[in-house]
């Protein structure tokens, strides 16, 4: 190995114990130039715990012992989806399979279910939705509203609606808006669209489905890696059921998107500080 230089890498060094990073920083700043090595730290920003060593009164300097940058990408949504796309698709490129049956955009590959559709397949979620507010309010409160629904097809409206109903709103207001597609209602529309998807699964006391690739965006926090393993773990279990067919159904999706999800729980649960504060908070906001 004469004349060859050798680059150690250790990964996650920012999520080391404060006693595990000070053996680091100890032999960063006790190398002696007779060991014939050099030892310099990258770290993400936040990266040090501590820039302790064993000595006392010796600690790491920045700069002369180590370097901290930032690897975070801080995308706004669009660009972010843009350029993960870009890494799907070329994975697809890539595959020899995919490849010879003609396919190179992810969109073909996974099959997709918008927010509205996805309301009405709600088996009983219409009823439900009505005992809901034929519980919790008054029928002077709700008369017109329940008109209205027999006139609105789309129950994803009709369950924002309630939400507002919620909040404080006219019954009256609530349907001239919606009737007039005013940009008051658009407005109502984009921002309660999720949530009120969410509402609407948890009173049939359903799961929420999630498949598509504009989903896996979505549920990937603008993380590459995270997306990617959605991705990977999507195929494989395509694969080991034997379903050749394309596009990948949403059910499949389905089923793998929330076995994911409870392995990220578990690795949540796992975790030494605020574990259950932060499993809780998951656990409610769906």
């Amino acid at each position: 190995f004469k004349d060859c230089f050798f680059i150690i890498i250790i990964d996650e060094y920012e999520n080391f114990k404060d006693y595990q990073q000070i053996i680091i920083n100890t032999k960063l700043k006790q190398v002696k130039q007779n060991h014939k090595v050099t030892y310099k730290l990258l770290m993400r920003d936040d990266g040090l715990r501590t820039s302790e060593t064993l000595a006392k009164g010796q600690p790491i300097q920045d700069l002369h012992d180590y370097r901290s940058y930032n690897l975070i990408e801080m995308f706004e949504r669009n660009k972010f989806s843009l350029h993960a796309k870009k890494i799907a698709n070329k994975y697809i490129e890539l595959n020899p399979y995919f490849k010879n049956k003609g396919y190179s955009d992810i969109d073909e590959i996974l099959e997709t279910i918008d927010y509205i559709e996805e309301a009405n397949n709600i088996s009983g979620a219409e009823n439900s939705l009505k005992q809901w507010l034929l519980k919790h309010y008054h029928s002077d409160k709700i008369n017109n509203l329940l008109m209205w629904f027999n006139e609105e097809e789309n129950l994803l409206k009709k369950t924002i609606a309630v939400n507002l109903l919620n909040q404080g709103k006219e019954q009256n207001h609530i349907i001239n808006e919606f009737k007039k597609n005013t940009q008051k209602s658009k407005d109502w529309y984009n921002n309660y669209k999720v949530g009120s998807l969410f509402w609407l699964y948890s009173i049939k006391g359903l799961k929420k489905r999630y498949a598509g690739f504009n989903t896996l965006i979505n549920l990937s926090g603008n993380n590459i890696r995270t997306m990617l393993e959605f991705c990977y773990s999507i195929v494989e279990e395509w694969i080991s059921r034997e379903e050749y067919h394309l596009p990948i159904s949403t059910k499949l999706q389905n089923d793998v998107i929330h076995k994911c999800s409870e392995e990220y729980k578990k690795l949540l649960q796992s975790e030494d500080e605020y574990s259950i504060e932060v499993f809780n908070m998951v656990e409610r906001i769906g």
